[in-house]
C-alpha cells in the first residue's frame, strides 16, 4: 500500500522528503476509519465522521510543520555554506521574468581573425539561453564593415575597443633586461614560450583593462579571452546570474598550478609577503590565503584561477585594495622578468582581499580554448551522459581536465576540502572508468593490430616459401627443357666432330 501511496505522490511531484511522511499518515488515516468502521454502531457513525476529521485536521498540521522544518534545513545549509555547488544538472533554466544580469562578455582578440569572431559569436549567441553585452578589446579600430557583421550576428550590443595604447614594455623597463631574464631562464633550463605581445596583454588584463570606460556601465564580466574558443555544450542557466543572486564575486571553472610554480614560489610570493607587511590593513580579516599556501603563508603553492572563463564582479577589480596591490605587483615587472602570469595575480589578489564565500566553482560550462598552435589547453565536458544530451553537447567527457590533477592533491581539491564541500567522486569515478575503458579497449586494438601483424608476416613467410618452391620448380624445369638438351647438343657436337676426326 505504502509503495502505490508513493508511487501517487511522485506523479503529482511531491517532494520526496514529504512522500514517506504523507504515505504513513495517509495510511493511518485509512487504517483508524477501518478500525472504527468495523467496531462501531450505526448510531455512532458520526461520532466516527467527527473523529476521523479531527485527525486530517492533525495530519494537515503536522504537514505544515514538515513543511516548515525541511525548509528551515534548506536555509540553514544555504546560511551554513552559502557558496553551496551550483553544477548544471542542479540549476533550473533562467527565469524569463527576472532582469537579466548587468555584464558583459571580453574578449581580447585580432581585427584580422575575422573569421574566428564572426564563428565565435554565432556560437555563443545560438549557444547561451541567456543574453550580455560583448567587448571585443582589439589592437586597432575596426572596419565599419566588421563592425557590422559582428552586430549582425548578436541580439545584444557588440563595443569594439582599441586597446593598442596599452600593449607595450613598461616605461622603466628596457628590452635588454628582459632578453637578458628570458636568457637566463633559458639556462636554468625553463623555457618562456610567451610571446612579448602575450605579455603586453597579461599585464593590461591585471589593471588597465578594468580601468576601461566601457566597463562602467557594468556590474559583472566575463572573459573569455580570446576568439579562438568552443562552447561545447549549449548553457541553460546564466553563471553571471548566479553570481548577482548570491552575490559571489569571483567565478571560476579551471583552477590549476602554474606550469613552473617552483620559480614562483621564491619570486612573486616574496613579493606579495612584503606588500601584506607594509599594507597589513589591506588584508581582509577573513582573507583565503589558506588557498594559495599549504604552510601558513610561508611558500606560495602555484595554483591560479585560469583567466580564461572567469567570472568577475568590476566593482572588487576597481576597487582601491586591488588597484593598489595589482600597481604594486605590476612595477615588479614578474610578467616579464620572469614567469608570473595574470592568473596568479588575481588568484593572490582575490586571495588576500575576499573571504572564502565570495568564490563560486561552476562546473560542466563546456568550454574549450586552444593555444597559438590550436592545442587544446582546458577542456571542459560534463562527465553524465544525460547533462551531455540535455545540453546537446559536442565533447568526449574523457577529454575534459577540470579534474586533471585529483581529487586529493590538485588546487581544485584544495579548494573543496577548505569549504567543506563534497567532491564529485562519482563523476570523477566515471571519468576515470571510462579513461580505464578506453585505454582496455586501445589496449584490446593494439592487441589485435599485433595479432594480425603476427598473421600478416605468416602470410608473407608462405607467400615467399611458395614462391621459393615454384621458383625451383621452374629452375627443374628450365634445366630440363633447356640445359640438358643444351648440353646433349654440345656433347652430340663434340661426339660428330671426334669421329670426323677419326
Amino acid at each position: 500500500m505504502i509503495s502505490y501511496i508513493l508511487r501517487c505522490f511522485q506523479r503529482i511531484k511531491i517532494p520526496f522528503i514529504l512522500q514517506r511522511k504523507l504515505s504513513l499518515a495517509v495510511v493511518l488515516v485509512i487504517l483508524t476509519s477501518v478500525l472504527i468502521y468495523n467496531n462501531i454502531s450505526k448510531e455512532d457513525y458520526s461520532k466516527s465522521i467527527d473523529l476521523i476529521n479531527v485527525q486530517i485536521s492533525s495530519l494537515n498540521q503536522r504537514i505544515e510543520s514538515w513543511k516548515l522544518k525541511d525548509q528551515s534545513i534548506e536555509n540553514a545549509i544555504v546560511e551554513e555554506n552559502p557558496s553551496k555547488l551550483l553544477p548544471i544538472e542542479s540549476i533550473k533554466e533562467p527565469n524569463q521574468e527576472m532582469t537579466p544580469s548587468n555584464a558583459v562578455i571580453v574578449i581580447i582578440t585580432k581585427n584580422s581573425r575575422i573569421s574566428d569572431i564572426l564563428k565565435m559569436l554565432h556560437t555563443l549567441e545560438h549557444r547561451l539561453s541567456f543574453k550580455h553585452d560583448y567587448a571585443l578589446l582589439v589592437e586597432s579600430t575596426p572596419s565599419k564593415e566588421l563592425s557590422m557583421m559582428a552586430q549582425s550576428m548578436v541580439s545584444s550590443t557588440v563595443h569594439f575597443v582599441n586597446i593598442h595604447q596599452y600593449l607595450r614594455l613598461p616605461e622603466d623597463l628596457d628590452r635588454s633586461k628582459v632578453k637578458h631574464a628570458k636568457d637566463s631562464l633559458k639556462h636554468k633550463g625553463i623555457k618562456d614560450t610567451r610571446s612579448s605581445k602575450t605579455k603586453h596583454i597579461q599585464r593590461f588584463n591585471v589593471l588597465e583593462m578594468f580601468n576601461l570606460e566601457v566597463f562602467n556601465q557594468y556590474e559583472y564580466f566575463w572573459q573569455l579571452n580570446d576568439a579562438k574558443l568552443e562552447l561545447l555544450c549549449s548553457l541553460k542557466f546564466d553563471p553571471i546570474e548566479v553570481m548577482s543572486k548570491n552575490n559571489k564575486i569571483i567565478g571560476f571553472e579551471f583552477f590549476k598550478k602554474h606550469e613552473f610554480a617552483g620559480n614562483l614560489e621564491y619570486n612573486i610570493w616574496e613579493n606579495v609577503l612584503k606588500y601584506i607587511d607594509d599594507n597589513p590593513r589591506e588584508i581582509s580579516n577573513n582573507n583565503f590565503i589558506d588557498l594559495i599556501s599549504n604552510d601558513k603563508a610561508k611558500t606560495y603553492n602555484g595554483c591560479e584561477l585560469k583567466t580564461f572563463g572567469m567570472i568577475g564582479k568590476l566593482k572588487f577589480f576597481k576597487s582601491n585594495s586591488y588597484q593598489k596591490l595589482a600597481k604594486y605587483l605590476l612595477e615588479q615587472n614578474g610578467i616579464y622578468l620572469n614567469l608570473w602570469s595574470d592568473s596568479a595575480i588575481y588568484t593572490i589578489a582575490a586571495s588576500l582581499l575576499l573571504s572564502p564565500y565570495d568564490f563560486q566553482f561552476f562546473q560542466n560550462l563546456g568550454f574549450s580554448n586552444y593555444d597559438l598552435k590550436g592545442n587544446s589547453i582546458l577542456r571542459s565536458c560534463p562527465i553524465e551522459s544525460d547533462i551531455r544530451i540535455n545540453n546537446r553537447c559536442i565533447c568526449n567527457p574523457i577529454n575534459d581536465n577540470v579534474w586533471e590533477e585529483g581529487l586529493n592533491n590538485g588546487c581544485l581539491s584544495q579548494y573543496f576540502e577548505l569549504l567543506n564541500f563534497t567532491k564529485p567522486n562519482d563523476s570523477i569515478s566515471l571519468r576515470k572508468e571510462l579513461i580505464e575503458n578506453q585505454e582496455r579497449q586501445k589496449s584490446y586494438e593494439l592487441e589485435q593490430l599485433e595479432i594480425q601483424k603476427q598473421l600478416e608476416t605468416m602470410e608473407i613467410a608462405k607467400l615467399l616459401e611458395n614462391e621459393k618452391d615454384e621458383s625451383l620448380d621452374q629452375s627443374k624445369q628450365d634445366i630440363n627443357d633447356q640445359i640438358i638438351p643444351n648440353i646433349e647438343q654440345q656433347i652430340g657436337d663434340v661426339v660428330e666432330r671426334y669421329e670426323r676426326y677419326d
